[in-house]
């Protein structure tokens, strides 16, 4: 699963940087996809599973092992991100600050707050495309070792029943 996850926010930050969305003067499409991006990475390390009768673990911090300061500081970002601003709502990270302007005789309260949608700069999102690539990776070198520990997770079926299924399917 944490493959998926990965290779999908390599795909997102990647079209990000080649389609030059940070220099486009509609950002809609660019926090939408940062917002998809961000929680795609963020998926293999929060737990999103506790209710479910199958679990699969989180990847260990011990994961993180070998990445640069940079890469570092950017993981640490998103997963905030991920937890205050886009998977769910924390009223402490928007900093509301209302202020009351006023002009010439009218007052008008304005409710201030942080821009929650701001995307990921054009150099935070190359460093998270590499650090994406590299989780991505990762996560293919950790499954060839951990593949026996893990058939655990698996239903297991019978060849006899694929190949009936798919004549099934087929007609």
């Amino acid at each position: 699963m944490s493959y998926g996850d990965f290779k999908q926010a390599h795909y997102i930050a990647s079209y990000i940087l080649d389609e030059k969305l940070h220099a486009s003067e509609d950002m809609r499409l660019l926090e939408a996809l940062n917002c998809a991006m961000i929680i795609s990475y963020c998926r293999p390390f929060s737990g999103n599973d506790r209710n479910t009768d199958i679990k699969i673990p989180d990847l260990p911090a011990s994961f993180l092992k070998g990445i640069s300061e940079d890469e570092k500081e950017i993981h640490e970002v998103v997963m905030a991100d991920r937890n205050t601003l886009m998977a769910h709502s924390d009223s402490s990270a928007h900093s509301l600050r209302p202020e009351v302007w006023k002009i010439k005789e009218h007052k008008i309260m304005m409710p201030w707050k942080n821009d929650t949608k701001a995307p990921l700069t054009k150099e935070a999102t190359l460093i998270f495309q590499s650090l994406a690539k590299k989780m991505w990776y990762k996560v293919i070198i950790e499954h060839k070792k951990r593949e026996p520990e893990m058939l655990q997770y698996f239903t297991e079926i019978e060849m006899d029943q694929i190949i009936e299924e798919g004549e099934t399917k087929n007609g």
